[in-house]
């Protein structure tokens, strides 16, 4: 790995010609040579994104399967363990108004009361809920940026209000360095 990243070095030494600066790109022929270098350097990551991915693929669906079978066969073992506990006396199991719990060296067996599931109909209930409890309605507010920024200028770092001249609070402008792009 390393060789091969040496060699390279050498290679784009001898095709830009190394400099004490370092490397410079000094006619047209350069800059379309590192163009297509740029273009075979993102071809190979592609490349290797997509063994990777394949990988991670293959991984995760042995992962999928091992967790099934844990699965099964803890439900197994459980359904064996609330058998036995269904079936001991009730003076053997300790009861309180929401569980009864029987305890063992490795662990506890539980039996734990639910609260009930609500099954909604979010169409339906918010009808409801506006006609006969509206304080109970979610109502939120943002603002609206794109017709917003129309009316900002831009004062140092403070957002001002075209029509007004006033400071808008609530913004911070941030300048940001102009952004060089490669496009292959």
């Amino acid at each position: 790995m390393i060789e091969e990243y040496e060699t390279e070095n050498m290679l784009i030494d001898e095709e830009l010609g190394q400099t004490d600066e370092g490397w410079r790109i000094t006619d047209d022929n350069q800059a379309d040579w590192a163009l297509e270098k740029i273009a075979a350097i993102d071809a190979e990551y592609r490349r290797k994104e997509v063994v990777a991915k394949n990988k991670i693929a293959q991984v995760q669906e042995w992962l999928d399967k091992q967790k099934e079978q844990a699965e099964q066969q803890r439900s197994f073992f459980c359904a064996l363990l609330k058998q036995y506990f269904e079936s001991l006396p009730a003076t053997a199991v300790k009861q309180t108004k929401t569980q009864k719990i029987y305890k063992l060296p490795s662990g506890v067996l539980r039996l734990k009361q639910q609260q009930p599931e609500y099954l909604k109909d979010e169409d339906k209930l918010l009808e409801w809920v506006k006609t006969n409890k509206p304080q109970f309605v979610k109502i939120k507010e943002s603002v609206n940026w794109s017709s917003l920024k129309e009316l900002v200028a831009t004062a140092g770092d403070k957002a001002v209000d075209t029509q007004t001249g006033e400071v808008i609070d609530g913004i911070e402008i941030v300048e940001r360095e102009p952004k060089f792009d490669v496009e292959i």
